[in-house]
């Protein structure tokens, strides 16, 4: 009796698989996600940025879109040397960036991807 009174009390619960959306970023050039560049998955340098409209030292803020594990690394020079910092889905404020070790106003390239680890 208590196995009947289990199965009709203890729901099978199967996760829904999480619906894979594409991987975008939102750069912006101010710091309230105003004046905002999106980006899809790929490398970007300083040319690939400026043609989209992103000039070299101009990010204050931006939006990590689409799921799962997108994420964005930002590299602070060309070569991407100096500071680099990775943020995963969300939105980040220039604060939010100098929190995680990046500055704002200071980002040369980026790298746009779906992080599978």
């Amino acid at each position: 009796m208590q196995n009947i009174r289990d199965a009709l009390t203890t729901p099978d619960v199967i996760p829904s698989p999480v619906q894979e959306t594409p991987c975008t970023v939102d750069l912006c050039l101010d710091d309230n996600f105003n004046n905002c560049k999106t980006v899809e998955e790929g490398y970007f340098n300083m040319g690939s940025l400026a043609d989209r409209g992103i000039p070299n030292d101009s990010v204050e803020s931006l939006r990590v879109n689409g799921q799962p594990g997108c994420a964005i690394t930002l590299h602070q020079h060309g070569n991407d040397g100096g500071w680099k910092i990775t943020l995963h889905e969300g939105e980040y404020t220039c604060a939010n960036i100098e929190e995680l070790g990046g500055k704002c106003n200071d980002m040369s390239t980026c790298k746009v991807f779906r992080d599978e680890t």
